[in-house]
């Protein structure tokens, strides 16, 4: 091997090396997630609605998800999660409407969303700082969102919805080394496949209109911009440190969404096309019975 060649692989070797350091140095920020589920039957699937459901309104849960590889849910816990409900219509379409309501009704001006005071299985997270969101159009679509247009929650820290517990909360309270909220140990959430899950706030909406057939409303449940050189964090959790410990994390997250959708027809052509199938299975038919006669 030449002197040339030598230098290329110790110079591929330390290329590799620091860049083996960079990935290692990047935390997993991104374990956290918003999870939107339908509070009637706990499932995440879109909803399919008709006319006959017009002013009919829903609740949804929202549930912080925080997983990582091979994570182990007793080193999970959350304190607090900023984050805004908005509506939406799939591309081109201007038929249908879901209005995010007061969780309480019209008549309560400062409910807009739930905050758990605690029950079985659920943290209580209306502690000092949390706050139940604003109700306006933020993306300009005549729909009412939960939460602020403001893309940082330094810019506005009291528009978006936000759960927060006094201190960090933990699914095995009773530190038996299991999640079991039905053994009546103080216990929250769930254990779920590399991670846990716990209830942290609920909020509601009303499908004022149904879209048109073939298209769908889309409910997002969005977090606030994460901006590192801020001092104030979008929310504040524990995951898994892939070595039997727990890390805290306060960088980027994400959300879920749920899905109004109508059952769609056929387009035109589609009609047409089973419309001439049908006459020609008809037509078929006629001369088989034609040539059963005549036989």
């Amino acid at each position: 091997m030449n002197k040339s060649m030598t230098s290329k692989i110790w110079a591929a070797a330390i290329v590799t090396t620091l860049a083996l350091a960079v990935f290692a140095a990047v935390p997993a920020n991104a374990s956290l997630v918003l999870t939107l589920k339908w509070d009637s039957d706990q499932t995440t699937g879109a909803k399919t609605v008709t006319s006959a459901n017009n002013g009919t309104t829903y609740t949804v849960d929202v549930y912080a998800t925080i997983t990582t590889p091979g994570g182990d849910p007793l080193n999970m816990g959350i304190q607090y999660a900023y984050y805004k409900i908005v509506g939406s219509r799939d591309s081109g379409q201007s038929v249908g409407e879901a209005d995010m309501v007061r969780y309480s009704g019209s008549s309560d001006t400062t409910n807009q969303s739930f905050l758990s005071t605690g029950s079985t299985g659920v943290p209580a997270m209306n502690a000092n700082g949390a706050q139940k969101g604003v109700l306006g159009d933020l993306n300009s679509d005549s729909m009412i969102d939960l939460g602020s247009s403001v893309s940082d929650v330094l810019g506005d820290q009291t528009g978006y919805v936000k759960p927060r517990n006094a201190s960090e909360v933990v699914g095995d309270v009773d530190g038996d080394g299991t999640i079991d909220p039905s053994a009546g140990g103080g216990d929250v959430g769930a254990a779920i496949t590399n991670g846990w899950e716990v209830l942290i706030g609920k909020f509601r909406v009303k499908l004022v209109t149904v879209p048109t057939a073939g298209h769908s409303l889309t409910i997002t449940a969005s977090p606030p911009a994460w901006v590192p050189s801020e001092s104030l964090a979008g929310a504040n959790w524990w995951q898994d440190d892939g070595s039997g410990g727990s890390a805290f994390e306060s960088g980027a997250y994400t959300g879920t969404s749920l899905q109004f959708t109508v059952a769609g027809v056929p387009e035109p052509a589609t009609m047409a096309i089973l419309a001439i199938g049908g006459l020609s299975m008809a037509g078929s038919g006629l001369v088989r019975r034609f040539r059963s006669r005549k036989a």
